[in-house]
């Protein structure tokens, strides 16, 4: 393509041990592939550097570098967090609520009334809650209210970053998609960094990135398709699965 005529292409692979740096000079069929110690900054600065003097004396005139790292992981990323944020909220309420269940107690205090209803539960049998499982139980309510608030914390810096950035291209695409009827907030930004921050040419292509596409089976005069392969984006593809 013409905008790459005169641009150094670099791809990274980045592990704990080693990170793999992929290069490939105007003009050149192949790519090639250099070893860099994780964390080595410097190093890999200098191989990008010599790259561009090289290739510079060679067509006397400058090259700049293009690093195209996978674009979901360089953009924004509030919603990954608060997924893990609401999993963390899910397992303490599924906690809280199966310790309870030992003592024959079908339902959760109201968090707003907290200690009122928990000093009133009893078990089954009419007793009163022992006391190291009420004081375990309120633990872990000041753990659900520490992620409850952070969870509210990263609503607030995601609303605020639509505000502050109207014109950005996944902003667009957000507050676009919040006017679907039913598409949230939450899964209005899922799609728009998960999915729609590539085109796709097809809707085969959507169907196979989010790993919705069915698998090909083929044998002699055999040729169907068989179930759905999920091997895309595992969230996407939840997220689009609970919206739909």
């Amino acid at each position: 393509m013409s905008f790459q005529s005169n641009i150094i292409l670099v791809a990274l692979e980045l592990s704990n041990s080693v990170w793999l740096v992929g290069t490939r000079l105007p003009g050149a069929q192949k790519s090639r592939m250099h070893r860099v110690t994780a964390g080595d900054t410097a190093n890999l600065l200098t191989h990008l550097s010599k790259l561009q003097a090289s290739h510079q004396a060679m067509s006397k005139g400058a090259a700049p570098t293009e690093c195209r790292r996978r674009t979901r992981r360089t953009v924004n990323v509030i919603h990954r967090e608060r997924e893990y944020l609401v999993q963390e909220r899910t397992r303490i309420e599924n906690r809280i609520l199966a310790l309870l269940a030992t003592q024959g107690i079908r339902s959760r205090p109201s968090l707003r009334n907290w200690e009122r209803d928990l000093a009133s539960l009893e078990t089954g049998d009419g007793r009163k809650l022992p006391p190291c499982l009420a004081a375990e139980v309120h633990r872990l309510r000041l753990r659900l209210g520490l992620v409850l608030d952070l969870i509210r914390e990263l609503d607030a810096q995601r609303n605020e970053i639509l505000v502050s950035a109207p014109d950005d291209a996944i902003t667009s695409k957000v507050t676009a998609l919040r006017t679907i009827y039913g598409v949230g907030d939450n899964f209005a930004a899922v799609l728009a960094r998960e999915v729609f921050y590539r085109p796709f040419g097809n809707r085969k292509q959507l169907a196979s990135y989010v790993g919705l596409a069915p698998m090909p089976h083929q044998s002699g005069e055999m040729d169907r398709d068989r179930r759905i392969g999920r091997a895309g984006n595992a969230r996407a593809r939840k997220t689009l699965v609970q919206l739909a």
